[in-house]
Protein backbone atom coordinates (compact mmCIF):
# COMPACT_ATOMS: atom_id res chain seq x y z
CA UNK A 1 0.00 0.00 0.00
CA UNK A 2 2.61 2.46 0.92
CA UNK A 3 4.62 1.34 -1.86
CA UNK A 4 1.53 2.40 -4.82
CA UNK A 5 1.51 5.66 -2.19
CA UNK A 6 4.79 6.50 -2.98
CA UNK A 7 4.73 5.75 -6.84
CA UNK A 8 1.27 7.41 -7.13
CA UNK A 9 2.67 10.73 -5.91
CA UNK A 10 6.00 10.12 -7.64
CA UNK A 11 3.44 10.47 -10.97
CA UNK A 12 1.38 13.24 -9.58
CA UNK A 13 4.74 15.35 -9.32
CA UNK A 14 6.06 14.53 -12.96
CA UNK A 15 2.55 15.04 -14.36
CA UNK A 16 2.99 18.88 -12.70
CA UNK A 17 6.59 19.42 -13.76
CA UNK A 18 5.55 18.16 -17.27
CA UNK A 19 2.74 20.91 -17.42
CA UNK A 20 5.23 23.49 -15.86
CA UNK A 21 7.67 22.71 -18.70
CA UNK A 22 4.83 23.07 -21.36
CA UNK A 23 3.39 26.15 -20.48
CA UNK A 24 6.59 27.58 -19.48
CA UNK A 25 7.73 29.50 -16.55
CA UNK A 26 5.81 32.62 -14.69
CA UNK A 27 5.87 35.99 -16.33
CA UNK A 28 7.60 39.33 -14.47
CA UNK A 29 6.43 42.20 -15.55
CA UNK A 30 8.54 45.65 -15.33
CA UNK A 31 7.29 48.95 -15.88
CA UNK A 32 10.05 51.08 -16.43
CA UNK A 33 10.16 54.90 -16.59
CA UNK A 34 12.25 57.66 -18.30
CA UNK A 35 12.72 61.01 -18.88
CA UNK A 36 15.67 62.73 -20.37
CA UNK A 37 16.58 66.74 -21.51
CA UNK A 38 14.39 68.33 -19.27
CA UNK A 39 17.08 71.70 -19.34
CA UNK A 40 15.44 72.87 -15.56
CA UNK A 41 11.82 73.15 -16.84
CA UNK A 42 10.15 72.28 -13.53
CA UNK A 43 7.19 74.08 -13.97
CA UNK A 44 4.54 73.41 -16.36
CA UNK A 45 3.81 75.91 -19.45
CA UNK A 46 0.37 76.75 -20.29
CA UNK A 47 -0.86 74.06 -18.59
CA UNK A 48 1.86 71.23 -19.82
CA UNK A 49 4.91 69.69 -19.41
CA UNK A 50 8.06 69.98 -16.63
CA UNK A 51 9.25 67.66 -14.29
CA UNK A 52 6.41 68.75 -11.25
CA UNK A 53 3.72 67.53 -13.85
CA UNK A 54 5.40 64.40 -14.71
CA UNK A 55 6.00 63.99 -11.16
CA UNK A 56 2.16 63.47 -10.51
CA UNK A 57 2.13 61.20 -13.98
CA UNK A 58 4.92 58.91 -12.16
CA UNK A 59 3.15 58.87 -9.17
CA UNK A 60 0.04 57.08 -11.14
CA UNK A 61 1.89 55.13 -13.15
CA UNK A 62 3.63 53.34 -10.23
CA UNK A 63 7.01 52.56 -12.52
CA UNK A 64 8.99 50.06 -10.88
CA UNK A 65 12.21 51.72 -12.43
CA UNK A 66 12.66 55.01 -13.01
CA UNK A 67 15.62 56.52 -14.77
CA UNK A 68 16.99 59.96 -16.47
CA UNK A 69 19.16 60.48 -19.88
CA UNK A 70 20.70 63.51 -18.66
CA UNK A 71 21.25 67.40 -19.29
CA UNK A 72 18.69 67.86 -15.86
CA UNK A 73 19.93 71.56 -16.11
CA UNK A 74 20.41 74.49 -17.94
CA UNK A 75 17.60 76.12 -19.85
CA UNK A 76 15.31 78.24 -17.38
CA UNK A 77 16.22 80.91 -15.03
CA UNK A 78 14.66 79.18 -12.16
CA UNK A 79 17.27 76.03 -12.55
CA UNK A 80 19.71 78.43 -13.56
CA UNK A 81 19.70 80.60 -10.86
CA UNK A 82 20.58 78.44 -8.30
CA UNK A 83 23.27 76.11 -10.08
CA UNK A 84 20.42 73.06 -10.82
CA UNK A 85 19.81 72.89 -7.34
CA UNK A 86 15.82 73.37 -7.57
CA UNK A 87 15.93 70.73 -10.30
CA UNK A 88 17.75 68.20 -7.95
CA UNK A 89 14.93 68.72 -5.07
CA UNK A 90 11.99 67.75 -7.31
CA UNK A 91 13.94 64.49 -9.00
CA UNK A 92 15.14 63.27 -5.23
CA UNK A 93 11.52 63.65 -4.22
CA UNK A 94 10.38 61.41 -7.52
CA UNK A 95 12.41 58.67 -6.47
CA UNK A 96 14.72 58.12 -9.80
CA UNK A 97 17.00 55.37 -9.51
CA UNK A 98 19.33 56.81 -11.22
CA UNK A 99 20.53 59.90 -13.92
CA UNK A 100 23.46 60.21 -16.24
CA UNK A 101 26.12 63.33 -17.08
CA UNK A 102 24.48 64.83 -20.29
CA UNK A 103 26.78 67.40 -21.58
CA UNK A 104 24.83 70.35 -20.08
CA UNK A 105 25.41 69.38 -16.78
CA UNK A 106 29.01 70.96 -17.06
CA UNK A 107 27.66 73.83 -17.13
CA UNK A 108 28.30 75.23 -14.35
CA UNK A 109 31.68 74.08 -14.02
CA UNK A 110 33.67 71.53 -12.07
CA UNK A 111 32.68 72.66 -8.39
CA UNK A 112 29.13 73.27 -9.24
CA UNK A 113 28.26 69.55 -11.03
CA UNK A 114 30.45 68.09 -8.01
CA UNK A 115 27.44 70.04 -5.68
CA UNK A 116 24.83 68.66 -7.47
CA UNK A 117 25.97 64.70 -7.85
CA UNK A 118 26.36 65.17 -3.88
CA UNK A 119 22.98 66.62 -4.05
CA UNK A 120 21.28 63.45 -5.54
CA UNK A 121 19.63 60.98 -4.03
CA UNK A 122 20.04 58.72 -6.85
CA UNK A 123 23.32 57.33 -8.92
CA UNK A 124 24.67 59.77 -11.08
CA UNK A 125 26.39 57.60 -13.84
CA UNK A 126 29.06 57.88 -16.63
CA UNK A 127 31.20 55.11 -17.53
CA UNK A 128 33.45 57.20 -20.68
CA UNK A 129 34.02 60.99 -17.99
CA UNK A 130 37.07 61.42 -16.31
CA UNK A 131 36.01 63.97 -13.83
CA UNK A 132 38.78 65.45 -11.03
CA UNK A 133 36.77 64.23 -7.77
CA UNK A 134 34.37 61.08 -6.98
CA UNK A 135 30.61 60.45 -6.65
CA UNK A 136 29.89 59.52 -10.12
CA UNK A 137 29.95 55.87 -11.35
CA UNK A 138 30.21 53.88 -14.72
CA UNK A 139 27.62 51.35 -13.91
CA UNK A 140 24.67 50.71 -11.89
CA UNK A 141 22.63 47.07 -10.84
CA UNK A 142 18.62 47.73 -10.16
CA UNK A 143 16.83 44.98 -8.87
CA UNK A 144 13.59 45.32 -9.76
CA UNK A 145 10.99 42.22 -9.32
CA UNK A 146 13.88 39.63 -9.19
CA UNK A 147 15.32 40.84 -12.47
CA UNK A 148 18.78 42.36 -12.73
CA UNK A 149 19.30 45.67 -14.43
CA UNK A 150 22.50 46.24 -15.85
CA UNK A 151 22.76 50.04 -16.32
CA UNK A 152 25.59 51.64 -18.21
CA UNK A 153 25.78 55.45 -18.41
CA UNK A 154 27.27 57.26 -21.65
CA UNK A 155 27.94 60.41 -22.17
CA UNK A 156 28.14 62.38 -25.56
CA UNK A 157 31.53 62.38 -26.95
CA UNK A 158 30.51 66.25 -28.14
CA UNK A 159 30.49 66.74 -24.68
CA UNK A 160 33.64 69.15 -24.93
CA UNK A 161 32.91 71.19 -27.88
CA UNK A 162 29.26 71.95 -26.84
CA UNK A 163 30.01 73.23 -23.03
CA UNK A 164 32.57 76.11 -22.44
CA UNK A 165 36.07 74.69 -22.36
CA UNK A 166 36.13 76.44 -19.29
CA UNK A 167 33.69 74.30 -17.66
CA UNK A 168 35.95 71.37 -18.94
CA UNK A 169 39.29 72.16 -17.35
CA UNK A 170 40.51 68.61 -15.61
CA UNK A 171 37.71 66.48 -17.28
CA UNK A 172 38.38 64.25 -20.03
CA UNK A 173 35.60 61.90 -22.21
CA UNK A 174 36.72 58.94 -23.99
CA UNK A 175 34.94 57.36 -27.00
CA UNK A 176 30.96 55.52 -25.78
CA UNK A 177 32.53 52.03 -27.64
CA UNK A 178 35.79 52.28 -25.73
CA UNK A 179 33.89 52.58 -22.29
CA UNK A 180 31.26 49.61 -22.82
CA UNK A 181 34.31 47.41 -23.88
CA UNK A 182 35.62 48.29 -20.37
CA UNK A 183 32.53 47.68 -18.45
CA UNK A 184 30.22 45.30 -20.21
CA UNK A 185 32.10 42.19 -19.39
CA UNK A 186 31.80 42.67 -15.51
CA UNK A 187 28.06 43.88 -15.27
CA UNK A 188 27.22 41.08 -17.90
CA UNK A 189 28.46 38.70 -14.92
CA UNK A 190 26.22 40.37 -12.49
CA UNK A 191 22.81 41.51 -14.36
CA UNK A 192 20.07 39.54 -16.64
CA UNK A 193 19.28 42.34 -18.41
CA UNK A 194 22.20 44.76 -20.12
CA UNK A 195 20.80 47.89 -21.04
CA UNK A 196 22.65 51.82 -22.00
CA UNK A 197 21.12 55.29 -20.65
CA UNK A 198 22.70 57.73 -22.68
CA UNK A 199 23.30 61.21 -23.41
CA UNK A 200 24.46 60.36 -27.14
CA UNK A 201 24.01 61.37 -30.51
CA UNK A 202 21.22 59.10 -33.06
CA UNK A 203 24.84 58.33 -34.96
CA UNK A 204 26.48 57.09 -31.29
CA UNK A 205 22.97 55.10 -30.34
CA UNK A 206 22.95 53.70 -33.60
CA UNK A 207 27.01 52.70 -33.06
CA UNK A 208 26.76 51.36 -30.45
CA UNK A 209 23.36 49.18 -30.85
CA UNK A 210 25.28 47.58 -33.98
CA UNK A 211 28.06 46.56 -32.12
CA UNK A 212 26.39 45.72 -29.10
CA UNK A 213 23.91 43.38 -29.91
CA UNK A 214 23.34 42.24 -26.51
CA UNK A 215 22.31 45.57 -25.07
CA UNK A 216 18.50 45.39 -25.77
CA UNK A 217 17.60 48.83 -24.92
CA UNK A 218 19.07 52.31 -25.14
CA UNK A 219 17.67 54.94 -23.22
CA UNK A 220 18.67 58.04 -24.79
CA UNK A 221 18.67 61.67 -24.40
CA UNK A 222 20.87 64.71 -26.29
CA UNK A 223 18.67 65.35 -29.30
CA UNK A 224 15.22 67.20 -28.59
CA UNK A 225 13.48 65.18 -31.38
CA UNK A 226 10.92 62.88 -28.95
CA UNK A 227 10.64 59.61 -30.80
CA UNK A 228 6.94 58.94 -31.20
CA UNK A 229 7.59 54.99 -32.19
CA UNK A 230 11.25 53.89 -30.57
CA UNK A 231 13.91 52.73 -33.52
CA UNK A 232 14.88 49.25 -33.78
CA UNK A 233 18.48 48.48 -34.81
CA UNK A 234 18.20 44.78 -35.21
CA UNK A 235 17.75 43.54 -31.71
CA UNK A 236 18.28 47.08 -30.11
CA UNK A 237 14.93 49.13 -29.28
CA UNK A 238 16.07 52.75 -28.79
CA UNK A 239 13.45 55.34 -26.75
CA UNK A 240 13.69 58.64 -26.16
CA UNK A 241 11.08 61.59 -24.89
CA UNK A 242 12.18 65.04 -26.70
CA UNK A 243 13.08 68.06 -23.99
CA UNK A 244 11.71 70.18 -21.32
CA UNK A 245 9.47 67.85 -19.94
CA UNK A 246 6.93 67.35 -22.60
CA UNK A 247 6.68 63.62 -22.17
CA UNK A 248 7.58 61.25 -20.41
CA UNK A 249 8.53 57.32 -21.69
CA UNK A 250 7.06 54.22 -20.22
CA UNK A 251 8.70 50.73 -21.08
CA UNK A 252 6.95 48.09 -20.54
CA UNK A 253 9.07 44.52 -20.50
CA UNK A 254 8.23 41.01 -19.67
CA UNK A 255 10.75 38.21 -18.56
CA UNK A 256 10.54 34.49 -18.22
CA UNK A 257 13.18 32.77 -16.01
CA UNK A 258 14.84 36.59 -16.36
CA UNK A 259 15.40 36.65 -19.79
CA UNK A 260 13.25 39.38 -21.98
CA UNK A 261 10.84 37.74 -23.79
CA UNK A 262 8.72 40.75 -25.01
CA UNK A 263 9.03 44.93 -25.00
CA UNK A 264 6.59 47.73 -25.88
CA UNK A 265 7.30 51.67 -25.33
CA UNK A 266 5.39 54.66 -25.48
CA UNK A 267 5.41 58.07 -25.11
CA UNK A 268 2.78 60.03 -22.36
CA UNK A 269 2.19 63.26 -22.94
CA UNK A 270 2.55 65.71 -20.08
CA UNK A 271 -0.58 67.37 -20.04
CA UNK A 272 -4.20 67.24 -18.50
CA UNK A 273 -2.47 66.64 -15.13
CA UNK A 274 -2.02 68.82 -11.95
CA UNK A 275 1.56 69.46 -11.14
CA UNK A 276 2.68 67.46 -7.92
CA UNK A 277 1.87 69.83 -4.69
CA UNK A 278 4.58 68.01 -3.29
CA UNK A 279 6.92 69.21 -5.88
CA UNK A 280 5.72 72.43 -6.30
CA UNK A 281 6.12 72.86 -2.39
CA UNK A 282 10.12 71.63 -2.79
CA UNK A 283 10.06 74.42 -5.26
CA UNK A 284 8.77 77.77 -3.57
CA UNK A 285 11.80 78.53 -1.47
CA UNK A 286 13.59 79.34 -5.22
CA UNK A 287 10.54 80.14 -6.55
CA UNK A 288 10.25 83.22 -4.24
CA UNK A 289 13.12 84.81 -5.12
CA UNK A 290 13.04 85.00 -8.99
CA UNK A 291 9.21 84.86 -9.64
CA UNK A 292 9.56 88.86 -9.74
CA UNK A 293 12.41 89.07 -12.23
CA UNK A 294 10.70 85.92 -13.98
CA UNK A 295 7.81 87.81 -14.83
CA UNK A 296 9.02 91.20 -15.77
CA UNK A 297 7.38 92.16 -19.02
CA UNK A 298 10.23 93.81 -21.88
CA UNK A 299 8.02 93.83 -24.93
CA UNK A 300 4.97 92.40 -26.63
CA UNK A 301 4.86 89.81 -29.69
CA UNK A 302 1.79 90.37 -31.97
CA UNK A 303 2.32 86.87 -33.35
CA UNK A 304 4.09 83.99 -32.73
CA UNK A 305 8.08 83.61 -33.87
CA UNK A 306 8.81 79.91 -33.71
CA UNK A 307 12.47 78.03 -33.70
CA UNK A 308 11.72 75.72 -36.17
CA UNK A 309 14.31 72.58 -37.75
CA UNK A 310 17.78 74.18 -38.03
CA UNK A 311 17.67 73.64 -41.38
CA UNK A 312 15.27 75.79 -42.22
CA UNK A 313 14.58 79.79 -41.85
CA UNK A 314 13.17 81.00 -38.91
CA UNK A 315 11.94 84.14 -37.77
CA UNK A 316 12.90 83.87 -34.03
CA UNK A 317 16.77 83.00 -35.59
CA UNK A 318 16.75 86.27 -37.69
CA UNK A 319 15.36 88.26 -34.98
CA UNK A 320 18.15 87.08 -32.94
CA UNK A 321 21.08 87.74 -34.80
CA UNK A 322 19.74 90.86 -36.25
CA UNK A 323 19.30 91.80 -32.53
CA UNK A 324 22.55 90.94 -32.15
CA UNK A 325 23.61 93.21 -35.43
CA UNK A 326 21.96 96.08 -33.57
CA UNK A 327 23.41 95.74 -30.63
CA UNK A 328 27.01 95.60 -31.50
CA UNK A 329 26.82 97.81 -34.84
CA UNK A 330 27.78 95.33 -37.35
CA UNK A 331 26.98 94.54 -41.13
CA UNK A 332 26.38 91.22 -40.36
CA UNK A 333 26.27 88.83 -36.85
CA UNK A 334 25.95 85.06 -36.71
CA UNK A 335 24.68 83.49 -34.20
CA UNK A 336 24.57 79.04 -33.50
CA UNK A 337 20.42 78.06 -33.86
CA UNK A 338 21.78 75.26 -31.07
CA UNK A 339 21.68 78.25 -29.07
CA UNK A 340 18.23 79.54 -29.44
CA UNK A 341 16.23 77.06 -27.73
CA UNK A 342 12.47 77.56 -27.66
CA UNK A 343 10.00 79.65 -29.57
CA UNK A 344 8.82 82.86 -28.85
CA UNK A 345 5.00 83.02 -28.58
CA UNK A 346 2.55 85.23 -29.00
CA UNK A 347 1.41 87.78 -26.39
CA UNK A 348 3.71 89.81 -23.33
CA UNK A 349 7.88 88.84 -24.44
CA UNK A 350 8.62 88.66 -20.11
CA UNK A 351 12.61 88.00 -18.82
CA UNK A 352 11.67 84.92 -17.89
CA UNK A 353 11.22 83.83 -21.85
CA UNK A 354 13.89 85.63 -22.98
CA UNK A 355 16.26 83.35 -20.22
CA UNK A 356 14.33 79.93 -22.11
CA UNK A 357 15.20 80.99 -25.57
CA UNK A 358 18.88 82.33 -24.60
CA UNK A 359 19.89 80.76 -21.39
CA UNK A 360 23.56 80.23 -21.67
CA UNK A 361 24.94 83.86 -20.95
CA UNK A 362 27.09 83.84 -23.66
CA UNK A 363 28.90 87.15 -25.00
CA UNK A 364 29.00 88.82 -27.99
CA UNK A 365 32.16 89.16 -29.92
CA UNK A 366 32.72 91.35 -32.76
CA UNK A 367 35.94 91.34 -35.36
CA UNK A 368 36.84 93.01 -38.82
CA UNK A 369 36.85 89.97 -41.33
CA UNK A 370 38.24 90.84 -45.27
CA UNK A 371 36.45 88.21 -47.46
CA UNK A 372 34.21 87.26 -44.92
CA UNK A 373 32.76 83.69 -45.71
CA UNK A 374 35.99 82.46 -47.24
CA UNK A 375 37.95 83.68 -44.17
CA UNK A 376 34.97 81.97 -41.93
CA UNK A 377 35.21 78.49 -43.90
CA UNK A 378 38.37 78.23 -42.40
CA UNK A 379 38.08 78.35 -39.10
CA UNK A 380 37.03 74.31 -37.50
CA UNK A 381 33.74 72.93 -39.25
CA UNK A 382 30.64 72.23 -37.53
CA UNK A 383 27.67 70.07 -38.52
CA UNK A 384 25.33 72.77 -37.40
CA UNK A 385 24.19 75.75 -39.25
CA UNK A 386 24.18 79.21 -38.00
CA UNK A 387 22.20 81.87 -38.82
CA UNK A 388 23.11 85.15 -40.30
CA UNK A 389 21.69 88.23 -39.69
CA UNK A 390 19.33 88.77 -42.31
CA UNK A 391 21.41 86.52 -44.08
CA UNK A 392 21.37 82.50 -44.47
CA UNK A 393 24.67 80.27 -44.22
CA UNK A 394 24.75 77.09 -44.79
CA UNK A 395 27.68 74.79 -44.52
CA UNK A 396 27.64 70.72 -45.00
CA UNK A 397 28.97 68.44 -43.25
CA UNK A 398 32.70 67.87 -42.83
CA UNK A 399 33.42 70.31 -45.97
CA UNK A 400 35.56 73.46 -44.47
CA UNK A 401 34.76 75.50 -47.53
CA UNK A 402 31.19 75.04 -48.71
CA UNK A 403 29.47 78.21 -46.96
CA UNK A 404 26.68 79.89 -48.96
CA UNK A 405 25.25 83.38 -47.54
CA UNK A 406 22.02 84.09 -49.30
CA UNK A 407 18.66 85.95 -48.53
CA UNK A 408 17.14 82.34 -49.52
CA UNK A 409 18.26 79.07 -49.86
CA UNK A 410 21.05 78.86 -53.36
CA UNK A 411 20.24 75.95 -55.91
CA UNK A 412 22.53 73.28 -56.25
CA UNK A 413 26.29 74.71 -56.51
CA UNK A 414 25.12 78.07 -57.16
CA UNK A 415 27.74 81.22 -56.07
CA UNK A 416 26.86 84.46 -54.62
CA UNK A 417 28.11 87.73 -53.61
CA UNK A 418 28.46 88.92 -49.91
CA UNK A 419 26.40 92.17 -49.19
CA UNK A 420 26.10 94.14 -46.01
CA UNK A 421 23.43 97.03 -45.77
CA UNK A 422 23.05 96.82 -49.26
CA UNK A 423 26.86 96.89 -50.29
CA UNK A 424 28.89 94.33 -51.54
CA UNK A 425 31.59 93.16 -48.90
CA UNK A 426 34.96 93.20 -49.86
CA UNK A 427 36.56 89.97 -50.97
CA UNK A 428 33.15 89.00 -50.05
CA UNK A 429 32.66 86.95 -53.75
CA UNK A 430 32.51 83.49 -54.73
Amino acid sequence: MQVRLKSSLVTIVALLLAVLGLNGAATTHVVLMHTNDIHGHVMPEDGAGGLSVIATIIKQQHPDVLVDAGDMFTGTLLSDSFFGEPVLSVMNLMGYDLSILGNHEFDYGPAMLRNRVRQAKFPILSANVHLPFSGVASTQVINAKGVRFGVIGLTTEETPTTTHPKNMKGIAVDPVTQAVDRTLPALRARSDFVLVVGHLTPEEETHIAQSYPEIQLIVSGHSHRELKEPIRVGSTTIVRTGSFGRFVGRIDLDFENSRLTNLESRLIAATGVMPDPAALKALEPWQQKVEKKMKTVLGTAVAPLPKTDPTHDSPLYDLVADAFREKTGTQIAVTNTGGIRTDLPAGAITYGKIFEILPFENTLVTLKLSGAAEAYSRRRPHRSERCAGGLRLEQAEKRETDFRYSRRRLAGDRQCNLFGDGERLHGGGW
